[in-house]
C-alpha cells in the first residue's frame, strides 16, 4: 500500500502571493514615494526592510535526499517492507510488458540537488551613526531538492530494450534563517552607497516531505509509523515526525543602497552563507548563497505620515 498522496499545501501557496503582493506595492508605493526628496539618510536611529529574491541551497545538504543505505531516510524504508515491494513490482510490470523479473536497486543518485528557492525577509536595524549599524534579520525559504533513481531488472537476451526503469525522488524542506549582522555604510554618492554586512547565524531547518515517486505513486520515505512494520489491513498510529533542527552559521552580504529620499531605499543585496544546516549524516559547514532585494523604511517615516 502506498503512503498517502502529497497534496499542494494550500494555505502556504496563499500566504507566498499575499507576500509578493505586498513586496510589489511596497516596491511601488517606495518609487512614488521619492518625488524629489533625495536628502542624506538620517544618521541614527532604526531602519525596518522587507524583501523577496531567491535562494540557492547547497548539493552537499541536499545529497540526504539521494536515498543511499547509511542516509537517516533510504529507499531500503520502502524497499524493505515486503508488501510495498510486492506492489512496486506489480506496478512496473503492469505498465512495461516486458519487465518480467522482480525490479531491484543497484546504485543511488548521486546528484542530488536543490531547485532555486523563493525567499522572503524581514529585518530590523538600528544605525549608531551614518556609517555603522547592527542589524537582526530573519529569513524564510521553502526548498525543493529532487533527483532521478533507477529500478534495474533481468532483461532476458531477447530484450533489446534498457534494463532499467526511471523514477524519482522529491523532497521539500523548510529552511529560516536568523541573522545578527554589524554593516558598514560608504557614502561615495549621494544616491548609490554600497555596504557591507557581517554577522553570525542561527536556524532551523525542518524536513516536510520526501516521497519515491514510483511509477507516480509517492511512497513516503519518512518514517511515519514510529518504527512500526507496515501491514495491510493492520490499523497502524500515524505520526508527524519532526526530520530536522537547529544549527548554527556564519552571513557576509554585499549591497547597493539606492536612496530614495531620507526615509525609504531600495537595497539590492547578495548574501553568502556558510551554514551547518541539521540534516544528519550532513551537518557540515557548507555554503549557501541568496539574492534579494529590499524596501527599507526609516523610523522618521512614522515622523512624516504622522503630520
Amino acid at each position: 500500500m502506498a503512503a498517502n498522496a502529497v497534496t499542494p499545501n494550500i494555505i502556504i501557496s496563499m500566504k507566498s502571493k499575499i507576500i509578493t503582493l505586498f513586496f510589489l506595492l511596497s516596491t511601488i508605493y517606495t518609487l512614488s514615494f521619492a518625488q524629489k526628496d533625495t536628502s542624506n539618510l538620517r544618521d541614527k536611529g532604526f531602519d525596518f526592510a522587507i524583501g523577496g529574491g531567491i535562494f540557492f541551497g547547497n548539493k552537499y545538504n541536499a545529497a540526504y535526499y539521494s536515498g543511499k543505505p547509511d542516509n537517516e531516510c533510504p529507499l531500503n524504508y520502502i524497499f524493505s517492507n515486503k508488501y510495498w515491494y510486492d506492489e512496486i513490482n506489480q506496478k512496473v510490470k503492469d505498465n512495461y510488458a516486458y519487465v518480467s523479473d522482480s525490479v531491484y536497486l543497484k546504485d543511488y543518485p548521486g546528484n542530488v540537488a536543490y531547485k532555486v528557492a523563493m525567499l522572503i525577509s524581514l529585518e530590523i536595524k538600528y544605525k549608531f551613526n551614518k556609517n555603522w549599524g547592527l542589524s537582526l534579520n530573519y529569513t524564510f525559504s521553502r526548498l525543493t531538492a529532487s533527483t532521478p533513481f533507477f529500478l534495474y531488472f533481468d532483461a532476458p537476451p531477447s530484450n533489446i530494450r534498457y534494463n532499467y526503469v526511471e523514477e524519482s525522488l522529491i523532497a521539500k524542506e523548510d529552511r529560516s534563517m536568523i541573522d545578527l549582522s554589524v554593516s558598514c555604510l560608504f557614502h561615495p554618492h549621494k544616491i548609490f552607497k554600497p555596504f557591507l554586512e557581517m554577522g553570525v547565524q542561527f536556524n532551523y531547518v525542518r524536513v516536510k516531505s520526501f516521497d519515491a515517486y514510483i511509477e507516480k505513486t509517492p511512497y513516503n520515505l519518512l518514517d511515519i509509523y514510529n518504527g512500526a512494520n507496515y501491514v495491510p489491513g493492520v490499523q497502524l498510529t500515524e505520526n508527524k515526525p519532526l526530520y530536522g533542527g537547529a544549527g548554527y552559521g556564519f552571513v557576509v552580504a554585499a549591497g547597493l543602497k539606492i536612496v530614495c529620499n531620507k526615509y525609504i531605499s531600495l537595497d539590492p543585496v547578495f548574501h553568502l552563507l556558510a551554514s551547518s544546516i541539521h540534516l544528519p549524516g550532513y551537518t557540515g559547514v557548507a555554503l549557501n548563497y541568496g539574492v534579494q532585494v529590499r524596501v527599507v523604511m526609516s523610523d522618521a517615516v512614522f515622523g512624516k505620515w504622522g503630520k
